[in-house]
């Protein structure tokens, strides 16, 4: 039998409001149990990982500038567009995942650069891109 999606939210909801002290219990004994700290530490690094093979290929450096501080450097769209990108995309892990796997497929000429921060600021002004 299939549930209506009003069905299945009365069904759902039913089934926290009764299980509620099994599931917070569950919840409770999974991160303490294989680590939440460690699998978001998981997370974080390969993300980290991800970002830095994609300042690679970009050439780790400002395309205006020269600047090479990784801590300042940002990922720029060429032709703006990154607001309608970030309200497009559900998260910020998506729109980002997004990116970089189109710079790790080599599809970044004439979509993404990188600028230092002071860069990416004077572009966006002068661009009028907000």
């Amino acid at each position: 039998m299939a549930f209506t999606k009003e069905q299945h939210k009365v069904w759902a909801k039913a089934y926290r409001e009764k299980n509620r002290d099994r599931i917070n219990a569950y919840q409770k004994a999974y991160k303490q149990g294989i680590g939440y700290d460690k699998f978001n530490g998981q997370q974080r690094f390969y993300t980290q990982l991800r970002r830095a093979r994609c300042m690679e290929l970009l050439g780790n450096r400002c395309c205006k500038c020269g600047f090479d501080n990784v801590l300042a450097l940002q990922f720029d769209h060429v032709s703006g567009g990154g607001t309608k990108e970030r309200k497009k995309a559900k998260s910020n892990r998506a729109l980002y995942n997004a990116m970089y796997q189109e710079i790790l497929e080599g599809n970044v000429e004439g979509h993404y650069q990188l600028l230092c921060a002071n860069c990416n600021w004077i572009k966006r002004t002068e661009n009028k891109e907000v």
